[in-house]
């Protein structure tokens, strides 16, 4: 064996032996997993608060109809304003609202005022919806995701 490659042999024993460069190496293997993971509970977190966000609003928005003799003339205007009040946090345009009094769908305060007339004792249910996207790095998770919330509460 020649002394070039003798020293060479004997440099890669000792490189080989040498733990020196491991816990950087290990860190880097380790650096993407972990981040991931923690976008990832950050992102599963945002979405939790918009499901808690969104069940406020709907609670809010059935309180108000259910006291509907407080808003006689206004109950599904009034309603929509505590439900947009408890949803702030969300995006407008993907949120949608549903009243039902007693069964029966209103969309608007004439015939809200119509059906709440009369209905106490009667079930009033609201329900919502809201479209969102669960992305972490670029990658979306739940690319048609809607989260919805319903409550009832009896009209008083």
């Amino acid at each position: 064996m020649s002394p070039v490659a003798h020293r060479a042999d004997r440099f890669l024993r000792l490189l080989a032996r040498s733990r020196s460069g491991i816990a950087a190496v290990e860190f880097a293997l380790v650096l993407p997993v972990l981040s991931f993971m923690v976008v990832g509970l950050l992102a599963f977190g945002a979405a939790l608060n918009n499901y808690v966000d969104l069940t406020e609003g709907v609670r809010a928005a059935a309180r108000v109809l259910a006291q509907s003799a407080a808003y006689p003339t206004v109950p599904y205007s009034t309603a929509q304003t505590f439900f947009n009040e408890a949803t702030t946090n969300l995006t407008a345009a993907n949120l949608t609202l549903y009243v039902y009094v007693n069964g029966t769908q209103c969309t608007d305060d004439t015939s809200c005022s119509t059906a709440l007339s009369g209905a106490e004792g009667d079930p009033v249910t609201v329900t919502a919806t809201y479209s969102l996207c669960v992305t972490v790095m670029g990658h979306n998770f739940l690319p048609s995701c809607q989260l919805s919330a319903s409550t009832t509460q009896i009209v008083e």
